[in-house]
């Protein structure tokens, strides 16, 4: 056994207990093991770089990378990643090139250093486990793909509500992506549905997506409608070319995306009671009262006889004009909801 190999070894255990290989049969695990590389990253290294699809999915088993969102947007930094995060697959497999990855420099030292590696180098270095791009695709497409369903990357969210905002009217830009797809995150008010072109009728489609969620094309396969296209029927969906991959479909919560992107700001937290300019037990289909911290009324009258309108269609353009209108009635502002409509682009 080589020098390597050892230490290969010595971080399987963190390895094979992240969400995504902690599935795979025992079978597989020797077998990986020899496709498997120990890489080493500087504070401040590039892992992945901007517009380039990842050609390893990292597994980090010491310190904490950086994960920022594209250079369109002045690359914010959309969280910081530690030990058991893996790193890369959600670019790979919505064959989407965009934002970028670097080694951070440690909050503390660690508490334990393989004995193979000097002191001062693990205590600095950024320590992974890469897996080659293509050794990691048939391996998701067999057995990890049940894993990969249940998650949900800050910088898809990212990606996917960039592209979907950038179709919207200018005055909506105001809104902070970034707190927006952490807030979404925290709360575990996004989901994705997976959808095979080869093996399924896009009818089928429609016995899965919610009208609770707005649903979006995130990546996959190649598809005749871009990133961020909200999907309405599932008609809308065809296939350009042969590929093994799922289309990702993004579900986003309807009521909160609505919200959000009306007021530009998201709720401090779910127990919050600021006063806001929209109560979200006014929104269509909502059940709980969440206040939003944006846009506060202070010297709005204290009635609680507030208007009521449902939407009348599951779009995300009749949430935003149901909104705009409960606030039109409560401050008693006249607007006219078809040149809302035409604005936003229903109407042409």
């Amino acid at each position: 056994m080589t020098q390597v190999d050892i230490q290969v070894r010595s971080f399987l255990p963190v390895f094979y207990e992240t969400w995504l290989y902690r599935s795979l049969p025992d079978s597989l695990r020797e077998a990986i093991l020899s496709k498997l590389r120990l890489c080493s990253f500087n504070p401040g290294d590039v892992i992945y770089p901007d517009q380039e699809l990842p050609s390893d999915i990292h597994c980090i088993v010491q310190g904490q990378v950086r994960i920022l969102g594209p250079t369109s947007h002045q690359s914010p930094t959309l969280t910081v990643s530690g030990k058991g995060s893996i790193i890369g697959w959600d670019s790979l497999l919505r064959r989407v090139a965009v934002g970028s990855v670097r080694a951070a420099l440690p909050t503390s030292l660690p508490s334990s250093l393989p004995s193979s590696l000097p002191s001062s180098e693990a205590g600095q270095s950024v320590l992974t486990l890469a897996l080659p791009a293509d050794e990691f695709e048939p391996l998701a497409l067999k057995y990890l793909m049940p894993a990969i369903a249940q998650q949900v990357s800050l910088i898809e969210l990212f990606d996917t509500l960039s592209a979907f905002l950038a179709a919207m009217p200018s005055y909506f830009s105001g809104v902070n992506l970034k707190d927006v797809v952490r807030y979404i995150q925290q709360e575990e008010l996004a989901t994705v549905h997976h959808w095979y072109p080869s093996k399924t009728k896009p009818v089928a489609l429609l016995f899965h997506l919610s009208d609770e969620r707005v649903w979006l094309v995130s990546g996959g396969a190649l598809l005749n409608t871009p990133i961020g296209t909200p999907i309405n029927l599932p008609q809308q969906l065809r296939q350009v070319q042969p590929s093994p991959f799922p289309v990702r479909l993004l579900g986003i919560d309807r009521n909160f995306l609505a919200s959000a992107i009306l007021n530009g700001a998201v709720p401090r937290s779910i127990e919050s009671s600021i006063e806001s300019s929209i109560d979200l037990r006014l929104l269509p289909g909502a059940t709980a009262a969440t206040a939003l911290d944006s846009l506060t009324l202070k010297d709005r009258p204290q009635s609680q006889n507030y208007p009521i309108r449902r939407s009348p269609s599951p779009t995300l353009t009749e949430d935003v004009v149901a909104c705009f209108d409960m606030v039109c009635q409560f401050l008693k502002l006249p607007y006219r909801p078809d040149s809302m409509r035409r604005q936003l682009g229903h109407d042409r």
